[in-house]
């Protein structure tokens, strides 16, 4: 949840590099993440 919370994070911050590397750990962590798959989605298509 943690790393799927600091992605958000650095999405609004403006750090998308930081953001997708956040999102893939909580999908790693956790590959069911409905949350993390779209929120990544949507910023590998930006």
């Amino acid at each position: 949840m943690i790393h799927y919370l600091r992605g958000n994070v650095m999405a609004q911050k403006g750090k998308t590099e930081e953001a997708i590397e956040s999102l893939k750990k909580a999908l790693e962590l956790d590959p069911n993440n409905a949350y993390a798959k779209h929120d990544l989605e949507a910023l590998t298509k930006a």
